[in-house]
């Protein structure tokens, strides 16, 4: 027995049942990025490229048309495509805050 499971054994650590489906980058307006930083939203509306529960966005922040060099991924929870007042080609993704971080802007 390693280390590892002894602690999970002395902690009844379960283990993670969470589903990571495919990875996406995108583009969000620093005003998205602090509303899903701080949890006061959880919806985002984009063009609609296929998302699905499970899929990962990694919404790179931008302000004034450069990258600010912060990073804040969420996970898709939910996919609306047809809702009253949502253009063609749009969509509504319900999504939940996996975390943020720096990366380094060329």
């Amino acid at each position: 027995m390693n280390a590892i499971e002894w602690l999970k054994g002395k902690l009844h650590i379960e283990p993670d049942e969470r589903k990571i489906g495919k990875k996406y980058y995108e583009k969000c307006d620093k005003d998205t990025a602090i509303e899903l930083e701080a949890s006061y939203s959880t919806y985002m509306i984009l063009k609609d490229r296929g998302y699905e529960p499970d899929d990962v966005l990694i919404l790179l922040e931008e302000d004034n048309g450069k990258f600010t060099g912060k990073k804040l991924t969420v996970q898709v929870y939910s996919t609306e495509r047809e809702m009253e007042g949502l253009l063609d080609g749009y969509c509504v993704l319900m999504v939940e805050n996996m975390g943020l971080a720096a990366w380094k802007v060329k």
